[in-house]
């Protein structure tokens, strides 16, 4: 009679439509609570076989707990299902690791989650985790309405994830926290990762986010956190619009492998940011019993095609450090436009970057900026106009190359090397209306300026003071106020 009372219990809630086999399908009806909507995930809480599918219809769900879901589980809400957050709790909706958490990506599989509006009610947490899995798949869901340092979608320790198709944003908290909407991190700790019992250092691996809308938010996509020797692999970020983001719209730390392509970003701090050691990052030491990854020599990262505007610092920015360098990063085709400072910055122990043909429109500072130890980079064909300092600057670094680029209308110079801007080449590039030196340099060594063509400078077309060896080969002037070349 129990059992009897029950299964009636349970009808009023959902109908099942199918039941026999290796599948399960339970639609849940008008009316509804949490309460039905997790009886109906438990139904895979025991079983590696089944696969289970709950629909959830149009309606307005109260969570006063977090839903738990288990493996081989999809969940469709209805676009118009409203999952509301009690304010005084933390998740909406994740993996179930308080216990038994087998660690690595064993944990939970197969996952899918569609569709519904998920309201924070104004929350701080994470509102929808998976921790310690593969093939999950978060798609169509709207996440808003949250604060204090809340991330709205997390992967930690995941492979073969995919977030697609979301709307994300509406963050009504002080920015004094600067956390992701989307986050990826490693299960390192309780801090960085609290959900588990089981700290294994698993980082995330083959990840793709792409065609979300994310507005709003302290940051966009990314982690802020990074376990020595243990990177996050093959994440591909491709087809977002990212606006009104308070720092990063991209933040890329401690990736490898990873592609950066498609993205709409507008009205942020910074467009897209990389970097491998950074003072206001969170840099730990690996787990007793991980075993750490030498320092990548390539870390082959693409940012390509990416349209960036209104940014109040960088469009793109790279920051290596000595024990960390950042090299093999490829920074192509992308058009930033209106930017506080330089438009794309390469700072400090930059190796090995290519950054080619790029188009770069009103930087407040440099058009395209290398500074501090970097080497070897290669800027080739970028078009860069209207900077308010220089087209290119390149400070302390060496073995540059410049080949093909195309400036006008710098307010200082067009192409700037300072001091120990050593082997630097600089060969066929188009230089028109500087407001002051078409290409200039000072204490540096072993230069080729070969076959560049300067228009219309107002003091020197070539300006070069205490450079050694350097060899100025067929340069081309037009219309210079001043002297063609001083060369001292």
């Amino acid at each position: 009679m129990i059992l009897f009372a029950f299964i009636c219990y349970s009808m009023i809630a959902w109908n099942i439509q199918a039941g026999a086999g290796d599948e399960d399908i339970v639609v849940l009806e008008e009316g509804a609570t949490r309460a039905d909507i997790q009886r109906a995930l438990n139904r895979n809480s025991t079983s590696d076989r089944m696969h289970l599918t709950v629909k959830i219809p149009a309606g307005n769900y109260f969570l006063d707990q977090t839903l738990y879901v288990y493996s081989n589980t999809t969940v469709i809400a209805d676009e118009n299902a409203i999952f509301t957050l009690d304010p005084e709790k933390k998740i909406m909706l994740s993996s179930y690791n308080y216990k038994y958490d087998k660690g690595g990506y064993e944990h939970i599989k197969n996952v899918e989650i569609n569709g519904g509006q998920w309201d924070g009610s104004g929350a701080s947490g994470e509102m929808i985790r998976f921790i310690h899995g593969q093939n999950i798949t978060i798609r169509n869901v709207t996440v808003r309405n949250v604060s204090g340092g809340a991330h709205e979608l997390t992967f930690a320790g995941v492979k073969n994830g995919l977030i697609e198709n979301c709307h994300l944003g509406d963050y009504r908290g002080e920015y004094t926290k600067i956390k992701e909407a989307i986050h990826l991190d490693v299960v390192h700790n309780q801090y960085l990762v609290p959900g588990t019992v089981t700290y294994d250092d698993t980082a995330n691996q083959d990840i793709i986010i792409r065609n979300n809308t994310i507005e709003n938010y302290p940051r966009g996509i990314g982690s802020h956190s990074f376990v020595e020797g243990v990177y996050q692999k093959n994440i591909t970020i491709t087809g977002n619009t990212l606006k009104n983001i308070a720092e990063e719209a991209i933040n890329i730390y401690g990736y490898e492998n990873c592609q950066v392509t498609d993205n709409v970003i507008e009205d942020v701090n910074t467009g897209i940011r990389m970097y491998t050691l950074l003072a206001t990052g969170k840099h730990l030491t690996a787990l007793s019993n991980t075993k750490k990854e030498e320092v990548p020599s390539d870390y082959a990262i693409t940012i390509q095609n990416n349209r960036i505007k209104n940014a109040g610092k960088y469009g793109i920015q790279l920051i290596g450090h000595k024990n960390f360098p950042v090299t093999g990063v490829s920074i192509l085709n992308n058009t930033i436009q209106k930017t506080g400072d330089s438009g794309i910055m390469l700072y400090t122990y930059v190796k090995q970057t290519t950054v080619k043909q790029n188009q770069i429109t009103g930087a407040g500072n440099q058009g395209i900026g290398i500074y501090v130890a970097s080497s070897f980079n290669q800027l080739i064909k970028n078009q860069i106009k209207t900077s308010k300092s220089n087209g290119i600057f390149i400070s302390g670094s060496k073995g540059t190359k410049l080949v093909g680029n195309t400036i006008s209308n710098s307010k200082q110079h067009g192409i700037w090397l300072a001091k120990g801007s050593d082997q630097t080449k600089v060969i066929q590039n188009k230089i028109s209306t500087s407001k002051k030196i078409g290409i200039g340099m000072v204490d540096c060594k072993k230069n080729i300026i070969k076959n560049n063509q300067v228009i219309n400078a107002s003091q020197f077309g070539l300006y070069s003071k205490g450079c050694k060896a350097t060899k100025y080969i067929e340069n081309h002037y037009q219309k210079i106020k001043g002297k063609q070349e001083y060369i001292a």
